[in-house]
């Protein structure tokens, strides 16, 4: 078989998968397709993520299709009111490049056959010829797809110069096509007797970026000159060079399906041009994040929040950025590419201006060994595994050794860990946990130390360390240090899945363990409580330590509830070591703070920072202060770039911001320093040496900045910001995690 061919049989088999995750998502309620059934040979429950980025594909989608039809109807309308003569139906087409087992076709006559009652419609499927084979017998199989096919229904085999029509009817064809054949189009169209001047409706969804560009711009030319009234969809991958999209490039080179013209076309506005240069006369173009945020209605938002439950939101968001919905039109359907120019307003547009012009400059971000170390300071010479985690929390205490020297600890706690063949690697390659439990060290109670740099250590307790009856991953929960136990943390809120809160306060202390060189520590459960949870849903909490001079153990937690993101609050607790475990109680809330998942960071005494967020599906920018002494919340200013699922921290006046996730188009830079005295900023792109690159070809290293936690450590010079972990579940393309720790000093941003 060559080459070309194996890429070829590669190629059909994605619209296998394809089929499949769009029928969990029909089955999970998001759709209803009563067809797609029929084409799958398994029938696979795929995870929420996955079913809202296919639901997102289909809705957008049939959105056009939709405003096409009744485009057409309303010209036909317009037609009739002028007097115009015609026959009784009016011809129109509609083309579906690379089909698959689409069910475009059954379920517009099906749900929707008002709008095609006044049309003598032409439906054309085109694929490779064993796929409309399969596809045909498959329909003939049925008699509930076959019922939408007029009479007279003919079945052929035959070649015609390199095209076979499979399955025709009066309102359906079905044709194995090579489309690289592009000269052959017009004798197609022409053998099944298409209308050239009626409106036309040309589909490519995800299809053409497995075509080499020269054959996807003649498709497009040949299309143009065709169709006088056409309207041209196409839905593919953009953005193939942020750490995201590399990582969704690197999974269709590892399926040997290469995206071809993906870094030709990287971004939105590439596919204006690519258009209107192969003489289309108008088209609009959208990331698919912007169709979610602008053009779905709230109500369907809320009847999506409602299917199954999910609170992976940065994720999400970046899966819709990185595909298209491209649209061009000539003729008639100009009309419809109006509806979706930019949904921004003027002051939107503005925004986005002052982003496009942004400077970004460079800054070092230097990779930490993460090797064995014990308490004497003695660092193993074994090269360190990788060791990735998730949506984990991260504080600093401090131990102390028999001689009175201190020891500083940065501590991981809870999170997803990336696992080695069904082990979690957390030592020096030699220790592991040998059935998945998360036990990192020799038994419950132990951490060993690892470096992350002069004067810094790392443990990691997981989740079954810190509580055996979890079932599953502790996540997005809070860590608060005890203000003068320096040994000591509470652990609150978080959870193990969206409808699993963490309802228990753990108090956790530490211990150096000088003979072995490891920690020790021990775990005390308090209650369970309400507080920092729902019983609908998970809820994201940042909780703060106040300063000493407020209340000893005093914390303030911002909450945002997860499913639609409608009630927010503030919140004072005050926690309490006894001699049974931790207690919690609540002191005051404040419900008035915006809803929204946000990032915190203390200023000064009694001064909390609060900045970006998410709310109503769009990422913002503005900062508030929330002060302590007055719950007044005084306005700050706004970045430059809006996100959400960032970290923070303040130091001298400067709030920094380490990465998130914006709904915008433009990727953000990965460290933001806003002055909140001047108002200004400054925004940084790290830079990483590409010797800590895991890649052959030594590219940079592939960091995505959500789910991860960073830690300002200002004590010694030079002062740092420490980021650990992070990365996340890629839709379909797999799980990603940061392979190592790494961090930036802070005189380089400053």
């Amino acid at each position: 078989m060559s080459t070309a061919t194996h890429i070829d049989k590669q190629i059909q088999k994605t619209n296998d998968f394809s089929s499949v995750s769009k029928y969990s998502m029909c089955a999970a309620g998001y759709v209803d397709d009563r067809f797609l059934q029929h084409f799958v040979a398994k029938k696979v429950k795929r995870a929420p993520t996955i079913n809202r980025g296919y639901y997102a594909r289909m809705k957008a989608i049939d959105t056009v299709v939709l405003d096409f039809l009744n485009n057409a109807n309303e010209c036909l309308a317009a037609s009739d009111e002028a007097g115009s003569s015609r026959a009784s139906f009016a011809p129109l087409n509609i083309i579906v490049l690379g089909a698959g087992y689409d069910t475009l076709f059954f379920r517009l006559h099906d749900q929707h056959s008002e709008l095609l009652e006044r049309f003598t419609a032409r439906y054309v499927e085109i694929d490779y010829l064993d796929v409309c084979i399969n596809k045909s017998l498959m329909i003939q199989d049925q008699a509930e797809m076959k019922e939408f096919l007029y009479p007279p229904v003919t079945i052929d085999s035959v070649d015609h110069d390199g095209h076979t029509v499979v399955l025709e009817s009066q309102n359906y064809a079905l044709v194995g096509f090579d489309m690289r054949k592009t000269t052959c189009f017009a004798s197609i169209f022409k053998q099944l007797r298409l209308d050239c001047s009626a409106p036309t409706l040309i589909l490519a969804e995800v299809v053409l970026p497995y075509i080499d560009d020269s054959y996807v711009t003649e498709i497009f030319r040949t299309m143009a000159q065709l169709f006088e009234n056409a309207l041209f969809i196409n839905y593919e991958q953009v953005e193939p060079t942020d750490p995201y999209g590399r990582f969704m490039m690197q999974h269709f080179e590892r399926q040997k399906t290469p995206l071809l013209n993906t870094h030709r076309y990287p971004t939105v506005n590439s596919h204006l041009e690519r258009f209107l240069s192969t003489g289309w006369k108008a088209t609009a173009c959208l990331s698919v994040s912007e169709f979610w945020s602008y053009f779905l209605p709230e109500e369907e938002k809320l009847r999506i929040n409602a299917l199954e439950p999910f609170d992976e939101h940065e994720e999400f968001v970046e899966n819709l950025r990185h595909y298209v919905l491209a649209l061009a039109a000539t003729g008639d359907c100009f009309d419809i590419i109006e509806n979706y120019r930019s949904p921004l307003s003027d002051q939107e547009l503005a925004k986005a201006s002052q982003r496009a012009a942004a400077e970004v400059s460079d800054v070092a971000a230097v990779p930490v060994s993460d090797r064995r170390q014990a308490v004497n300071g003695v660092v193993s010479d074994d090269p360190a595994p990788e060791f990735g985690l998730l949506g984990h929390a991260s504080t600093e205490v401090k131990l102390l050794k028999s001689s009175g020297e201190s020891v500083h600890v940065v501590v991981l706690v809870g999170g997803v860990p990336k696992q080695h063949e069904g082990k979690i690697v957390c030592g020096d390659g030699k220790i592991v946990c040998g059935d998945g439990d998360g036990v990192c060290g020799d038994g419950d109670g132990v951490c060993l130390m690892h470096d992350l740099g002069p004067g810094m250590n790392r443990i990691w307790i997981s989740s079954a360390q810190l509580d055996k009856t979890l079932k599953r991953s502790l996540v997005q929960h809070a860590v608060v240090p005890h203000s003068t136990l320096r040994n000591t943390i509470f652990i609150t809120g978080g959870r193990t899945s969206p409808l699993a809160p963490n309802l228990v306060v753990y108090a956790v202390e530490f211990s150096l363990d000088e003979v072995r060189g490891v920690v020790r520590f021990s775990v005390k459960k308090g209650p369970k409580t309400a507080l920092l949870n729902s019983e609908q849903g998970s809820i994201r909490c940042q909780a703060l330590p106040l300063a000493d001079d407020v209340d000893v153990n005093m914390a303030l937690a911002v909450q945002s509830l997860n499913a639609e993101l409608q009630s927010s609050s503030i919140d004072y607790f005050h926690f309490e070591m006894k001699e049974d475990g931790p207690t919690v109680t609540q002191a005051t809330t404040d419900t008035s703070y915006p809803a929204r998942f946000a990032s915190t960071a203390l200023w000064g005494p009694r001064r909390v920072v609060i900045s970006g967020g998410l709310r109503d599906d769009l990422a913002v920018s503005n900062i508030f202060l929330f002060d302590t002494t007055s719950d007044d919340w005084p306005y700050l200013g706004e970045m430059t770039f809006p996100r959400f699922g960032h970290t923070s921290h303040v130091y001298n006046d400067h709030l920094i911001v380490i990465g998130g996730v914006s709904t915008v188009d433009r990727a953000l830079p990965d460290i933001s320093v806003f002055n909140l005295v001047t108002k200004t900023e400054k925004h940084f792109r790290m830079r990483f040496p590409t010797s800590a690159s895991a890649d052959k070809d030594k590219k940079e290293p592939l960091v995505m900045l959500f789910n991860h936690t960073s830690l300002l450590i200002s004590r010694n010079e030079p002062k740092r910001i420490v980021i650990l972990g992070g990365g996340g579940n890629c839709f379909s393309f797999g799980t990603h995690f940061n392979s190592f720790s790494f961090y930036v000093e802070l005189s380089a941003i400053l």
